[in-house]
């Protein structure tokens, strides 16, 4: 079923996963062994054993069934031929074991060790470095940050003498197999000893170690020691030591001929170490069992208790009183039970009639409270079982005579010498009867059948089954699964699970179903990722099924043969499908078969996030994490798998991306990861983000790159990937990217594509000549996506212009001797070449033929205070968007501003005129009064204008050279100068000249009043006074005799000035008074020229006056 729509599929996937919580919370409801066994409290004991019940096929004809073999053997796996011939050179001891830790089987023949792979008999090592007999045998996971990473176990070697450690070291490891998968490699035994140190005339029996690396050993003289090691030796401490923990520290005062007179030897024979609870336990070949606490770090050591023999037997005689006690002793082995099976039960021992002992070591918890840990205080029996045959109707044999026994998560194991020449293997487990109360157990050749199970824990069963088979089919050939129908169905009466009144009958998932779902279930269970920060990152992955997750050939293979046993119609004909629809409801089918379907969804989630999480692991994690986004990394700290599988795709998404940047940093391809991880997740790594990885390091790649063309190229070939996924693609961080390298063209037209993709139907436009109607939801989501892509443009054209008009900084004097420091940013571009990169990018956009992006440039240039550039875009796009500002009454007036100037620009006179004076007629508080002078100024130089042409067209039309004048008229705006200099003068048209002077006193007084427009007033009183002095000359004054009338008020103009100087601004003041002392100079060249009189006289001397004043202000 394809998924279309993320949101359908992110709801199933969140619906499969809380049916998966729903089983969990159901399996971790699972009752306490201490309830099935029905031990009310520490001190109140009870006894199992002696009912029928607690073995149900222990009789005949309690439960009748067809026999089948519960434990069988899978194949043998002979001696290696060449360790079979060592056994002619034995002459004092040998001994046998297996690590299952590595997959090798050991054995010691005198002073001589071999090991081989128990799995086929190959890899055989050996190590015969040692002089004397080899007593016991340890394998330790080595404390971290001690040894070289290529050492992961340490070979523990007990003689007489000394006590010597070795190093085991698995090669594939190196090359970034994970450990697990790298144990059926080669191994090698390093030749030379790590530490080797004496055991003081001591035998140790016993060697075994914690999950921290300490390493414990069992004395024939009865101490429990341990060896320390560290990786140098310090002032009061060796590099390695044995360390006595059962003798005071100052025991070393009494003599030891004393110790030996008055002690009895009873050696410790067995260690046994609780890694779940940080507990150690010992057994002495009398009896003993004692109890250590090693602290909630697994670091410390105390002795907390001990029982004897004698009281373990008498304690267990007060509990079974009608049963011998010589069945309790002696006891042959004991047992750690881990927490998750068990909180209040902490050991079991086994005697060597198989009776199980077990026992407390702190008092049991009430049930709200059974979580919290508790340190141990004390050693108390709370059970005795006792083995098959003691029910009163049970005609088996009882089991005698073991000497070994083998406990783990509920299966117990006991070897039994009930014949000289051969052993009798017995197997009693609980998993035929999963949480049934009281506890029930098969045993020896007996087991259940189907039948005991509901529907959904027979399905549970077969899944189970069916991928042990997979794991073992190199080994056997597999015969058919039979075949299995199942259906859900819609009960009669409607029933609903959480209790809650159903409007409509439930249905209630058919046995398939639940199996699939509860086997997947604890499968998730058993894997726990975390993520833990010290000095480096490591990821946990946490089993406690007895099914190990990773021991299947291939976790593809797992997923492929669950999910096609997952496919909901996979297992029927067609004849049976079509009764099926008969007799049930389709709707119910359906109902499943959507269910099965998300969580085949959540199936290949699950896998794909591990195969990524593994992926990880072969990497240096700590190096990854560190590329990602500081959020993230707070986020993988306490992230859960459920939350990374179902709603972490993000999580995901950035550790790929940071695993891509890794790869880039270093200069490596990315095309061999990208291909493995398109293989191993295509969920999580889909085709378009390996074109991103690609495209990603074309753009890395192209800073090292000191060819402009060949950089040029690489750089478009990144923007071609890119604008294949552009509708997915980080803009911001892309756009950031190619700004460093100064790839502005990338920018323009990657957003341009990603603004095309994210809405290709134009919602975004059509919503926006609609006037933007708030019910419109689709068109509104388009129009914000474009405009989102739009602003990562406007983003980097406004960085630009920034940098544009940055000032340089200014050299300074270091502050230490030395090499120079950059303390500029070295991505900051000069003045120049910002600019002409705005340039290119604004000539890059105005080809554009999105008009919606157009639209938001526009804005953004009004916004940026960028109108000039504004009104040079040749846009067809730009009249409408002023006109719809305009209409939409946004800024009207700064709108109508642009707009005449737009229209000026664009050579509409006509249109220019009709919006100033429509703005010169407005009434609003947004009109400034410089923006009014400026219009009544520009309109009265219009009316002059069209004055001068109709005075043309009236007096002199039939003039040829008038023509050219009214045309030229008619084409532009001019100024003030051109009208009177080139129209007015030159044709003589003495009303206009009048209407020009006119005007210029008019400006005069409109820009006095606007301080803000100085500049312009200074020009029209420099202009005015050129006027005036060309009137002047004009013969008209003398015949009104006059002739002085226009020089004398040039003369009161300029004496207001030096009387009041501050009309004109202060950084305007010295040019307007050098222009004034020009003046004055040709004024009087002027006046001294003419026939003398008084009058010129008092006028000369009132210029000399006007001009020794002005040189002052200057």
């Amino acid at each position: 079923m394809p998924w279309k729509n993320t949101a359908v599929l992110q709801e199933a996937l969140e619906n499969s996963s809380r049916l998966i919580d729903r089983h969990l919370q159901e399996d971790r409801c699972f009752p306490d062994l201490s309830e099935l066994l029905n031990i009310p409290s520490h001190n109140m004991p009870s006894l199992s054993g002696v009912s029928d019940m607690d073995y149900p096929l222990q009789g005949p004809g309690l439960i009748s069934v067809p026999s089948l073999p519960e434990l069988s053997a899978i194949r043998r796996v002979p001696l290696p031929p060449e360790l079979v011939e060592q056994f002619g050179h034995m002459q004092c001891n040998c001994m046998m074991g297996v690590f299952p830790e590595i997959s090798r089987a050991w054995l010691t023949i005198d002073n001589d060790i071999f090991m081989w792979n128990y799995e086929d008999g190959s890899d055989v090592a050996y190590f015969d470095g040692l002089s004397e007999t080899i007593l016991s045998v340890g394998l330790v996971k080595p404390k971290p940050g001690i040894f070289q990473p290529h050492i992961h176990f340490l070979l523990v070697l007990a003689t007489p003498v000394d006590v010597v450690i070795l190093g085991l070291s698995f090669p594939k490891a190196h090359t970034g197999e994970c450990l697990n998968d790298s144990m059926s490699g080669a191994m090698q035994l390093l030749p030379d000893p790590l530490y080797s140190i004496p055991t003081d005339n001591t035998y140790l029996l016993a060697i075994t170690s914690t999950d921290v690396g300490r390493v414990f050993m069992a004395g024939k003289d009865g101490c429990l020691y341990e060896i320390a090691y560290q990786a140098e030796a310090g002032w009061f401490s060796q590099r390695c030591r044995k360390i006595n923990h059962s003798k005071s520290s100052l025991s070393f005062l009494i003599p030891s001929l004393l110790q030996f007179s008055f002690s009895e030897d009873d050696p410790v024979v067995q260690i046994a170490v609780d890694n779940s609870r940080n507990i150690l336990y010992t057994r002495s070949e009398k009896g003993v069992l004692q109890v250590y606490d090693l602290g909630a770090d697994g670091q410390g050591m105390s002795r907390v208790a001990a029982m004897s023999q004698s009281s373990i037997v008498s304690a267990a005689g007060n509990i079974a009183r009608t049963i011998d006690r010589s069945v309790f002793k002696p006891i042959v082995q004991i047992a750690v039970i881990d927490r998750p099976e068990s909180s209040d039960c902490q050991l079991l021992a086994v005697t060597h009639a198989g009776v199980r002992l077990y026992f407390s070591t702190i008092p049991f918890a009430p049930p709200n409270a059974k979580h919290i840990s508790a340190r141990p205080c004390l050693l108390a029996l709370v059970h005795v079982r006792l083995p098959p045959g003691f029910s009163a109707s049970s005609t088996l044999q009882k089991p005698a005579k073991v000497h070994k026994a083998l406990y783990s998560k509920g299966v117990l194991l006991m070897a039994a010498s009930e014949a000289e020449d051969s052993d009798v293997l017995w197997c009693i487990n609980h998993d035929s009867f999963p949480f049934k109360k009281p506890l029930m157990e098969a045993q020896v050749r007996d087991v259940i059948y189907f039948n005991f199970f509901v529907q959904c824990r027979f399905m549970n069963v077969c899944f189970l089954l069916l991928c042990v088979n997979m794991w073992l089919t190199h080994l056997d050939s597999l015969g058919m699964f039979p075949p299995t129908v199942s259906t859900p169905y819609i009960p009669a009466t409607p029933m609903s699970m959480s209790g809650a009144v159903s409007s409509g009958p439930e249905v209630i998932f058919s046995g398939k179903h639940n199996g699939i779902s509860i086997y997947f279930t604890r499968i998730l269970g058993s894997v726990s990722v975390t993520v833990k920060y010290r000095k480096y990152i490591t990821i946990t992955m946490l089993n406690h099924n007895s099914l190990d997750l990773l021991s299947f050939s291939s976790p593809a293979n797992l997923q492929q043969r669950l999910l096609g046993f997952m496919r909901p119609d996979g297992s029927s004909s067609q004849q049976v499908q079509q009764e099926l629809q008969r007799k049930y409801h389709t709707e119910a089918q359906a109902y499943e078969k959507a269910s099965l379907q998300a969580m085949q969804q959540l199936v290949h989630r699950s896998y794909q996030t591990l195969a990524l999480w593994k992926l990880l692991c072969d990497h240096q994690f700590s190096l990854i994490v560190s590329e990602m986004p500081k959020e993230f990394q707070d986020q993988i700290k306490a992230v859960s798998f459920k939350d990374v599988v179902v709603s972490g795709r993000e999580l995901s998404g950035a550790l790929v991306t940071a695993l891509i940047n890794v790869y880039i940093k270093d200069s490596a391809c990315v095309d061999t990861v990208s291909a493995h991880l398109r293989d191993i997740c295509p969920l999580l790594y889909s085709s378009d983000d390996s074109i991103c990885s690609k495209a990603n390091e074309l753009l890395q790649g192209s800073r090292q790159i000191q060819n402009k063309l060949e950089k040029e190229r690489t750089l478009k070939e990144s923007l071609r990937l890119y604008q294949q996924i552009s509708h997915h693609t980080d803009l911001p961080l892309v756009c950031s990217q190619y700004r460093q390298v100064r790839f502005y063209e990338g920018v323009v037209e990657l957003c341009l594509t990603a603004a095309d993709k994210k809405d290709p139907q134009k919602l975004g436009l059509h919503f926006y000549r609609n006037g933007e109607p708030e019910e419109d939801s689709s068109g509104l989501q388009a129009f914000q996506e474009r405009l989102s892509c739009y602003k990562c443009i406007t983003d980097t054209m406004q960085e630009l212009v920034n940098q544009s008009k940055a000032a340089p900084q200014s050299p300074s004097v270091p502050k230490q001797p030395g090499p120079p420091v950059m303390t500029s940013d070295p991505n900051m571009l000069s003045n120049e070449d910002a600019a002409a990169h705005f340039e290119q990018m604004l000539g890059l956009a105005q080809r554009s033929q999105d008009e919606l992006f157009h639209i938001a440039l526009y804005n953004w240039l009004i916004q940026a205070d960028l109108t000039d550039k504004l009104l040079e875009v040749n846009s067809p796009y730009l009249e409408d968007h002023l006109m719809h500002m305009i209409k939409q009454d946004q800024s009207k007036v700064r709108n109508m501003d642009l707009l005449w100037r737009y229209y000026e620009k664009n050579r509409s006179f006509g249109k220019a005129a009709h919006v100033l004076a429509r703005l010169a007629d407005m009434h609003s508080t947004e009109i400034s009064l410089n923006l009014l002078c400026n219009a009544a100024v520009i309109l009265q130089v219009v009316r002059i204008q069209v004055q001068i042409q109709e005075t043309l067209r009236r007096q002199y039309s039939q003039h040829p050279s008038v023509q050219g004048a009214i045309t030229q008229l008619d084409s532009e705006l001019m100024d003030i100068t051109k009208l009177y200099g080139e129209f007015a003068d030159h044709f003589r048209l003495s009303e206009c000249k009048l209407a020009i002077i006119h005007c210029a006193n008019l400006c005069f007084f409109l820009f006095h009043l606007n301080g803000c427009a100085a500049h312009l007033y200074l020009t029209h009183l420099l202009l005015l006074f050129v006027l005036l002095l060309s009137i002047w000359r004009d013969p008209c004054w003398q015949r009104l005799k006059k002739p002085l009338h226009l020089v004398e008020c040039i003369h009161v103009l300029l004496s207001g000035y030096v009387n009041d100087p501050s009309r004109v601004p202060t950084y305007d003041r010295r040019r307007f008074t050098n222009a004034c002392l020009d003046n004055i100079c040709g004024y009087l060249v002027e006046l001294q020229s003419l026939s003398p009189n008084a009058a010129l006289q008092d006028i000369i001397r009132n210029f000399k006056c006007l001009q020794a004043k002005l040189e002052k202000l200057h």
